[in-house]
């Protein structure tokens, strides 16, 4: 029901839901006494009386319904197609609006696969609750089930009885069944997921499995993967049959009783023509809507496993980041004080971490992977926050800044190149809006890029995303540099942006370097020398702590953990 209640959450959403409701179930209403009537017309005044004018009336009557209900039937499409559209889009909204504002920490553990799923599928699962009938078969039920029982109660108590009970241990053995059901399409959906996200891998590391030559290991493991998935598909499908199989029987045995006792009743005339066909046809009615139903209960339940998924989603607490009340106009000073950090209060991360940094300061952090290096910057940002101590900048303490402020004040340049879908104009303008074409070909005369762009037919338009082909690895990092540029940051962040470049590509990102460096804090994150001795301050990081502090040729002088790593 939460799941449900999820779509009441949008007003207007929510009024075209009750109004669709509400217009289906009247009309299906008048729409079951008009037929009645029309069946009761014919058997008992046309064809027992031999009337042909009130056959006539009944056919011109019968035809008229016909057009109309047809008329409805389109607006009742439309209806639905529109109401699907609208509750997918809301709810890929909400789920990329809960994506985007979650704490980074969410994502060290996140499952890829999962999300695909629920943003892309999920969303589209549950949408088809409007278009494959699920409003309209409950719509059937509540309207019809009440109204047709009363009149089948007042034409044959008896045999209205026997129905209901047949029917009655028919559904109760339906509802066993789809518990079960219920329970194998929640499985295969995480199949589902965990074949998702195995694919997505795959693809990421596409390269790596053509240089070991795994193609043959990985394409078995997809081949298990898909025969599993098969045979729990075919598994539910066989449960699927056996429910609806039970089912049809006992609509046979309801059938074989309304045509043995009516037929007995009209033989020994406790029952007109027209009163038995308007019992069978309201029998038939409530049989056709019990069997549409069961037809769809597989769909429904896809439906409701995906609006459950998404509400839980939706609704699961995940601790906000505080963020402060003040504007961060820019960063002049940057103070760690004691700072402690550790991962849900697992292993420390960062110990006793204490340093300043002034204004234009450069500062290299080095050491050996895992060492804290990339954390120690993430807690700048604010990705993560301090378990213990605090950090400063401009003598107030980070959290009393807004994070939008603070983030607009830091430029993050990652090892990994990020190239958004789009030409180059839309990748390096890609947050700031207002800036100018000029300006962006000047940022990239300064990087040296802008010859390379402009050899282009298309030049600036060139959608960077399909051709990224045309461009080495040091230049795809320059559109990362003029981004930055463009932005306009306080605070420069570097994180190992030299360590996969050729010689000619260094030289390159040297010369960008001292551009989007200029007049700004830097901090580098590197492992090549000729990256970081010409930095001011160097941080030697070991184990989470900060062993070595100075710049290079003191660092060199003492001849200790740095110099260890600078000679080998």
């Amino acid at each position: 029901m939460n799941s449900i209640k999820y779509m009441s959450k949008y007003g207007n959403f929510k009024k075209r839901i009750i109004f669709a409701f509400i217009e289906y179930f009247l009309s299906c209403t008048i729409w079951l006494l008009i037929d009645q009537y029309l069946t009761y017309s014919v058997f008992d005044n046309a064809i027992a009386k031999n009337s042909a004018r009130t056959l006539i009336f009944v056919t011109i009557l019968v035809i008229v319904k016909q057009t109309l209900k047809t008329s409805e039937a389109i607006f009742h499409c439309m209806v639905r197609h529109h109401l699907q559209r609208e509750y997918a889009n809301h709810a890929r909204k909400d789920l990329f609006s809960k994506f985007i504002n979650t704490k980074i920490s969410y994502f060290d553990n996140a499952n890829t696969g999962e999300m695909l799923e629920l943003v892309m599928n999920d969303t589209g699962n549950a949408s088809t609750f409007f278009t494959q009938n699920g409003l309209i078969s409950f719509g059937n039920l509540c309207a019809k089930l009440p109204l047709l029982l009363i009149i089948l109660f007042f034409i044959n108590f008896k045999l209205t009885t026997i129905l209901v009970l047949i029917y009655m241990v028919g559904y109760l053995a339906l509802i066993i069944s789809n518990k079960k059901t219920f329970k194998m399409i929640s499985e295969i959906r995480n199949l589902n997921i965990s074949i998702t996200k195995w694919i997505t891998e795959q693809v990421n590391n596409f390269e790596l499995i053509k240089s070991i030559n795994i193609e043959e290991i990985r394409l078995s493991k997809m081949n298990e993967l898909l025969e599993k998935y098969t045979n729990e598909s075919e598994n539910l499908d066989k449960l699927i049959r056996k429910y609806n199989f039970s089912y049809t029987l006992f609509s046979f045995f309801a059938s074989i009783a309304t045509t043995c006792i009516g037929g007995y009743d009209l033989a020994t005339s406790v029952l007109s023509y027209g009163t038995l066909m308007l019992f069978i046809n309201g029998t038939t009615s409530i049989k056709g809507s019990c069997d549409d139903l069961v037809t769809r209960l597989p769909i429904l339940n896809e439906s409701f496993i995906s609006m459950k998924k998404i509400y839980n989603y939706l609704n699961k607490y995940e601790p906000e980041i505080q963020t402060g009340k003040l504007k961060l106009e820019r960063i002049n000073d940057i103070k760690f004080d004691n700072v402690y950090f550790s991962y849900n209060n697992d292993r420390q991360i960062l110990s006793n971490i204490s340093i300043n940094v002034n204004n234009n300061d450069k500062i290299a952090i080095v050491g050996r992977t895992g060492c804290g290096k990339t954390t120690l910057v993430n807690l700048l940002c604010r990705f993560y926050d301090v378990s213990k101590g605090s950090i400063f900048i401009n003598g107030e303490n980070i959290n009393n800044y807004t994070l939008e402020s603070l983030r607009e004040n830091i430029g993050y340049v990652m090892q990994d190149v990020v190239i958004f879908d789009g030409n180059i104009y839309d990748n390096i303008n890609y947050a700031n809006k207002d800036v100018q074409k000029e300006q962006i070909e000047t940022i990239c005369k300064k990087l040296r890029l802008h010859d390379k762009i402009i050899s282009f037919s298309e030049g600036y338009e060139l959608n960077l995303n399909k051709n990224q082909d045309l461009f080495s690895l040091g230049e795809k990092q320059m559109i990362n540099f003029a981004r930055i540029m463009v932005e306009n940051p306080s605070v420069v962040i570097l994180d190992e942006i030299t360590s996969s470049l050729s010689y000619e590509n260094e030289e390159l990102v040297k010369n960008a370097i001292k551009e989007i460096t200029k007049d700004k804090i830097c901090f580098i994150i590197a492992h090549r020398l000729t990256t970081i001795k010409s930095c001011n301050k160097i941080l030697y990081m070991e184990n989470g702590k900060i062993l070595e502090n100075g710049s290079h040729q003191e660092l060199m002088d003492i001849k200790g953990k740095y110099y260890n790593l600078v000679k080998n």
